[in-house]
């Protein structure tokens, strides 16, 4: 039985032959151009993270002065009851600092590698690129989720402590 071509229900036909079919897995220029301005702006975004980790790592070298050098702030020589504070912002910033240069470099490699594509046209570097993107997004989620769950614990502390249970 045969299917007609006006038949808008009919399924389509696809011809599987080897040498006729549409796309055969080239990285087209299009592709490259539409890429590379995505690698650009992870290029640009690497560079803003190492920035972001170079002033997180400085912003741990000042908790930490405050921490054994405290008479700036008004609490002489030492460790004494408020360092708690401290030390858990450094912490956070030295947490801060490991996930955003990750990220970075994540980002980096992406951006190198699509970089690549320009002049190769090789499949492999895009799924180089499409696996460090990957990466990207699954370290996204995870740092996410961690500062989620610590927000949502400090509140909890927080409304804890100020209602006095």
């Amino acid at each position: 039985m045969e299917v007609e071509a006006d038949n808008v229900y009919a399924p389509p036909k696809a011809d599987l032959t080897p040498g006729n079919q549409h796309g055969k897995g080239e990285v087209t220029t299009l592709m490259v151009d539409h890429l590379q301005t995505a690698g650009k702006w992870a290029n640009f975004l690497a560079i803003l993270g190492y920035i972001g980790v170079t002033l997180f790592v400085l912003s741990a070298a000042v908790f930490l002065f405050a921490l054994f050098f405290g008479t700036s702030l008004g609490r002489g020589r030492g460790i004494d009851g408020d360092s708690t504070t401290i030390i858990l912002g450094l912490a956070v910033i030295l947490i801060s600092a490991f996930f955003t240069f990750k990220l970075s470099r994540f980002l980096r490699q992406y951006a190198r590698l699509v970089g690549n594509l320009s002049e190769t046209y090789d499949a492999l570097d895009l799924i180089a690129a499409q696996e460090y993107f990957v990466r990207y997004s699954k370290w996204s989620s995870i740092l996410l989720a961690i500062f989620t769950v610590l927000t949502m614990i400090a509140y909890a502390i927080r409304y804890i402590f100020s209602v006095g249970v």
